[in-house]
């Protein structure tokens, strides 16, 4: 049990270590390889059945270099498309945005906030009272965020040559 255990968390590290080499091969590589050791069967871009297949399959043959989903990918860019379209009233009020933390002017944030990497997910940062934030720890995170190359994990090539901003 020890054993297998450990076996498999070793293959699970080789799998995120090779995941973004496959990318650069080539991203329908990546996919195939995330895919497989997910769901331990073969994807099969011509026959998708699940949803699954079926967003793999749209992200190959409908979104790979679309204008517009490179545009939506970006959360600043997304938000001058629902402006083209008349539909700012849908959208929450934005404070300011940033090329790097060491931009943000701290006290300038109202006590409550939210942050967001403009590509990637799992990047936000909420904070309900601000004098409980430990900033200078909140900056290493946020630099972390700036350097992490999301698409590359999962070959999401729509946030490839998006610029990072917070």
């Amino acid at each position: 049990m020890i054993l297998t255990n450990l076996l498999k968390r070793i293959i699970r590290k080789l799998v995120w270590i090779a995941a973004p080499v496959c990318t650069s091969i080539s991203p329908m590589l990546n996919t195939k390889l995330l895919y497989f050791y997910s769901f331990r069967r073969k994807l099969d871009m011509n026959n998708p059945i699940t949803l699954n297949d079926k967003i793999l399959w749209l992200k190959f043959n409908t979104y790979w270099n679309n204008p517009i989903i490179k545009q939506c990918a970006d959360k600043y860019e997304v938000r001058r498309y629902l402006e083209e379209k008349g539909l700012s009233d849908l959208l929450v009020k934005m404070i300011s945005s940033y090329d790097s933390p060491d931009q943000i002017k701290w006290d300038d944030l109202p006590s409550s906030f939210a942050m967001k990497l403009n590509v990637g997910c799992g990047m936000n940062l909420i904070v309900s009272d601000k004098s409980t934030l430990n900033i200078k720890d909140t900056a290493l995170m946020l630099n972390k965020w700036m350097k992490e190359e999301y698409w590359r994990d999962f070959s999401e090539m729509q946030y490839k040559d998006v610029k990072k901003e917070l």
